[in-house]
């Protein structure tokens, strides 16, 4: 484990030599964060949801959001939901991020001005929304449209105010095994994915995200359901079937068709997808502790989330 560590910190060094990108990556995203921490800063528990008013309708359902850390098991929450024939999911695609930049590029105040957006700019942002999606796939009104992108995460609270109705799936994972392995992920260097060239970063930057969705989820009024890692790869069917009556749609067994052998491709599109719809097992839980020795000096950023999560196994 020691030397396979000191591998993965050679290999993300590498990934990301130049070093003049991956530094305005993580600039940009740490600027971004610390704007997002501000514009929650003095709100009570609860008092954001009186500001996300309800705005007129324009016939189009609400999407729901797959959120969460990357690595947190979304790629076979996507393709289960996909499978469904009541559901469309849209694969880790830039609609959120139309939004926000849109809202950027204005220079208004952006996000501390989150809550007192006018009712018209929402209007606006929500039809950007439906044309960014409607220009990437054939969008079936008939179908329940889920959008998958973990990292939305970190714009909630922009999600709530441009859909008062949205719901959102929070997939979620050990923090000790996820932190691990996106460390041990190859992807493709953005603002997001610098975090994850050391073992160091990728805690800090996983303490971050999940204390900000924290925040958003206290100061909002989210409709939420959370599912673990370790149970959808233990026992898909019950954690799918409650996934289906969250989003209001009957069961089909066509749900179940990513985890028949027939449908285990080596599909790509996404880091984690062929491990992920090849290997639906139990091999990745706990495999943190085979490296704990390296983990130990982050156990205490750690221990916070693995609490309020619901997991053990830190000597807590």
């Amino acid at each position: 484990p020691g030397d396979a560590v000191e591998n993965f910190e050679a290999g993300n060094a590498f990934l990301a030599k130049d070093t003049q990108e991956a530094d305005l990556f993580r600039a940009r995203s740490r600027e971004y964060l610390a704007r997002l921490r501000q514009a929650y800063d003095g709100l009570q528990s609860g008092t954001a949801a009186s500001t996300v008013t309800r705005q007129p309708q324009d016939g189009a359902a609400d999407p729901v959001f797959l959120i969460g850390f990357p690595r947190s098991g979304t790629t076979l929450l996507d393709q289960v939901m996909d499978a469904h024939p009541g559901i469309q999911v849209l694969e880790e695609q830039p609609t959120v991020s139309t939004l926000r930049n849109h809202l950027l590029v204005r220079d208004d105040g952006f996000p501390s001005n989150l809550f007192t957006l006018p009712a018209d700019d929402l209007l606006e942002l929500r039809e950007l929304y439906f044309k960014t999606v409607d220009r990437l796939i054939d969008r079936d009104p008939a179908a329940r449209l889920v959008d998958k992108l973990p990292l939305n995460i970190l714009d909630a609270g922009l999600i709530k105010r441009v859909f008062p109705d949205a719901k959102f799936i929070l997939a979620l994972r050990h923090p000790c095994d996820i932190c691990l392995s996106c460390f041990m992920q190859p992807f493709d260097l953005n603002e997001g994915m610098v975090h994850f060239t050391s073992l160091d970063e990728t805690v800090r930057f996983y303490a971050d995200v999940m204390e900000l969705w924290q925040i958003q989820r206290d100061a909002l009024d989210l409709d939420i359901h959370e599912i673990r890692y370790e149970d959808l790869v233990q026992e898909i069917e019950p954690v799918a079937r409650k996934l289906m009556d969250f989003l209001n749609v009957s069961w089909d067994d066509k749900a179940l068709a990513p985890i028949a052998p027939a449908h285990r491709q080596a599909l790509t599109g996404t880091s984690g997808y062929h491990q992920e719809t090849e290997n639906v097992t139990t091999e990745a839980i706990g495999r943190w502790r085979k490296f704990e020795i390296h983990l130990a000096p982050h156990l205490n950023r750690l221990r916070p989330f693995i609490k309020a999560f619901g997991y053990s196994g830190t000597n807590d």
